[in-house]
């Protein structure tokens, strides 16, 4: 079993610069509102979705694997990390699919949160949306992504990412469900 060094892992803390990064640079753009920035604006709005898309991917799939290392032997933690690498959109019945795999509490810890969230949104159909725009994007068939849609993706991406965050962290909510079920 691994001891984890730093968290949240190393691959969440750089997406999420990167994003951050990108969300300033969206946000500053949107705020000059000069028409020669239009098409930059709506291109960058694009990538946006897509690297929320991406971060999502990240920190959960990199949440999980740190809590299968924490708590299995080598043999395992690295099976369970050749199979978590290949998914692919962090759609809600995807991640309710993996974390369901997991255990049924972490699932319904989920559900819960996603039910119930931060902000008055509904995150289950903003992440939902987020994750079809980016394959429309991804396939060419997006032009609509309006740079406020974009980060409004942003803020629900950050949200359900710090679920992840929260929810794995070692001695957090997933460790001590593990406890509890066994």
């Amino acid at each position: 079993m691994t001891e984890v060094q730093e968290w949240p892992p190393y691959e969440v803390r750089q997406s999420m610069q990167r994003l951050d990064d990108l969300e300033c640079l969206v946000q500053s753009l949107l705020e000059q509102r000069e028409s020669c920035n239009d098409d930059v604006v709506s291109n960058l709005a694009k990538l946006l979705v897509i690297r929320c898309s991406g971060h999502l991917e990240v920190t959960s799939s990199s949440c999980i694997l740190c809590f299968i290392e924490r708590h299995s032997e080598s043999v395992v933690s690295d099976y369970a990390r050749s199979q978590y690498k290949k998914w692919q959109n962090p759609n809600p019945d995807n991640l309710k699919r993996i974390l369901s795999s997991i255990s049924n509490v972490a699932s319904g810890a989920f559900l819960s949160y996603m039910a119930n969230g931060k902000d008055t949104i509904d995150l289950s159909a903003e992440i939902g949306s987020m994750v079809k725009e980016r394959g429309r994007i991804a396939h060419g068939d997006n032009d609509n992504v309006t740079p406020r849609r974009a980060l409004q993706f942003y803020r629900a991406t950050l949200q359900v990412s710090d679920w992840f965050i929260d929810y794995f962290k070692p001695s957090g909510d997933a460790d001590n469900s593990l406890c509890k079920e066994y």
